[in-house]
Formats: structure tokens, sequence, C-alpha cells
């Protein structure tokens, strides 16, 4: 949609969905939604409502963290059938995000146990081996 600089073009609200007048430019660069600045600071006061503090900090450690949603961390979920990846334990509590640290790459959902594990042997495979190795040395 290719719209004239000076033009006016009528728009929604998208707090209280009355119509109202806007300039093309601010359209285009995604800064007509509000029809005045009351509505707009409406809409951020009750932007979190409903929603508890813990929610709004996981979504946004999810976000900001990992770079999923927190649709895509339920899918994760749904296709481990809400189990840990490593131990097999159906989650309990919020299962933890496991990723390396070097690439950033998301490997799966882990337990709080298991994630305190690999966070012990600093995701060390040689290390990891070892304390495999020693276990069955004395088991």
């Amino acid at each position: 949609m290719k719209l004239a600089r000076g033009r006016r073009v009528d728009r929604e609200c998208i707090n209280c969905e009355d119509i109202f007048s806007a300039l093309a430019i601010k359209i285009r660069a995604g800064k007509a939604k509000y029809c005045s600045k009351d509505c707009y600071h409406e809409a951020r006061r009750n932007a979190g409502k409903g929603i508890s503090r813990a929610n709004r900090q996981r979504k946004w450690q999810l976000k900001f963290r990992y770079g999923m949603t927190p649709e895509e961390m339920e899918f994760m979920r749904t296709k481990q059938s809400n189990k840990c990846a490593i131990c097999r334990k159906n989650f309990v509590k919020t299962p933890f995000v496991d990723h390396c640290h070097v690439s950033r790459k998301i490997r799966g959902l882990l337990c709080s146990q298991c994630n305190t594990g690999l966070g012990m042997f600093e995701d060390n495979v040689s290390r990891v081996r070892d304390a495999m190795e020693y276990l069955q040395k004395y088991n």
C-alpha cells in the first residue's frame, strides 16, 4: 500500500477502537496506532495487568536470553512428552532451557537436577565421561 507523505488516512485505535486521522508517513513508520497520548498511556498501564510478575519475567527471559516465545517452549515441552531430556522424569516445575554457551543453540529442556549437573561439569564431555567411568567402577 503506497501512501503519499502528507496525506491523512483514517485508522482504528488499537486500544479504544475509535477512528482517528493520521499522517501516512506515521503509518508507514508504524507510529500511528493510538488516537491520543492518553489512549497510549492507558494501554501501557493495562498491558501487564492479569499477568503475574513472574510470568512477565519468564516471558522476557525466554525472548531475550534464548530467542523463543512461551508457545515455542510449550511446543518443546510437548515434543519431549513433558519429560527431562536426560533423566526422562516428568517435569514438576518449570523446566530449564538447556543451551550451548558458545553457539547459544538450544538443546532441549531439563529438570533442575540435570541442569545443575551439566552446569557443574561445565558442558565438558570428557569430564562427564570420566564421571560415568568412575560411577561404573564402583557400582
